[in-house]
């Protein structure tokens, strides 16, 4: 959704196709998820594209001129066993910006959570939450306003290219044809013959509703 209106303002002409009936029904349509920045001693990469990824994100989301449920509260992650306390203090030896991620104590983080915790932690204090339905719904809503055509029901089989173009065919045998194409499916990226060496897989129980 963000990408294809990203691309609007900059003069694409951008057709979404979906395999779902409508927007947000994958794990774009979870009720919550948490913003902060991925950390990791052990991968200078992510260490440069994640800081600043975060902090793009939230100028972004700030700047949107639409309506969704989210609060930037700060983010803790708490050093509650060995191993979560190890990555914590590798994650804090990498000398992070105070604005960006800091270390706290057992006292410090249970004043931040609002429960007993008996262990400290790190905290982003530019983190938060959002509602990833809502924010999705919108944007393309949005986008739709600005010229995003959109395809439900299309379930993409295979791509081939031909020429300067990608020839698109779909479950239900129709075809389209595309200068550009940029898969976002997920889990599901692989799935393609010129996708199926990436070492994607897909991560349950990152969220669970209580009724």
């Amino acid at each position: 959704a963000l990408l294809s209106l990203a691309l609007l303002r900059r003069g694409w002409q951008v057709t979404l196709y979906c395999a779902d009936d409508q927007p947000a029904q994958g794990a774009s349509g979870n009720r919550q998820g948490a913003l902060y920045p991925l950390l990791s001693k052990h991968d200078a990469a992510i260490n440069r594209f994640f800081p600043t990824a975060f902090t793009f994100a939230r100028r972004l989301y700030d700047a949107l001129p639409v309506s969704f449920d989210h609060d930037w509260c700060g983010v803790t992650q708490l050093g509650w066993d060995e191993k979560s306390q190890q990555k914590i203090t590798q994650m804090l030896s990498l000398a992070l910006p105070a604005g960006l991620a800091s270390a706290l104590n057992a006292e410090e983080a249970e004043q931040a959570v609002g429960v007993t915790t008996r262990c400290g932690g790190i905290t982003y204090p530019a983190g938060g939450w959002l509602c990833p339905e809502q924010l999705t719904r919108a944007v393309i809503a949005l986008a739709t306003e600005q010229g995003l055509q959109t395809r439900f029901c299309h379930t993409l089989t295979s791509l081939v290219a031909q020429e300067s173009r990608w020839q698109l065919r779909f479950t239900s045998g129709e075809t389209a044809s595309h200068e550009t194409v940029v898969l976002a499916n997920g889990h599901q990226i692989n799935r393609f013959d010129q996708t199926r060496p990436l070492p994607g897989y897909a991560v349950g129980g990152q969220v669970s509703h209580i009724p």
